[in-house]
């Protein structure tokens, strides 16, 4: 690479694109600290749209998993059914087994 192909290419302006997902990337994280990050992509895209956002799903994901913006998955707590007694280990019968 030539040393001013280099220069030109560091010191050049961003492009359109660019510029629009650092635009949009800027609405992306405001509904993503909006919901405390439990939203994820298809959540983020469908308020986007309600805001009468145009911009497609696949756009909306690749810039959230670009800057690591996932959603926060809540665990989910559930009772024992069972009776812990019935959980308890059964006793070994192979030792008492004589050979």
């Amino acid at each position: 690479m030539s040393r001013s192909g280099y220069y030109a290419w560091a010191n050049r302006k961003p492009g359109l694109r660019a510029t629009e997902n650092a635009e949009l990337l800027l609405k992306i994280r405001r509904v993503y600290d909006g919901s405390k990050g439990r939203y994820g992509s298809p959540r983020v895209y469908q308020a986007l749209r309600r805001e009468g956002e145009q911009v497609g799903e696949n756009r909306v994901a690749r810039l959230m998993q670009e800057w690591g913006m996932k959603a926060r998955v809540m665990r989910v707590y559930r009772r024992m059914s069972k009776r812990r007694d019935e959980l308890k280990a059964l006793p070994n019968h192979r030792l008492s087994v004589e050979k």
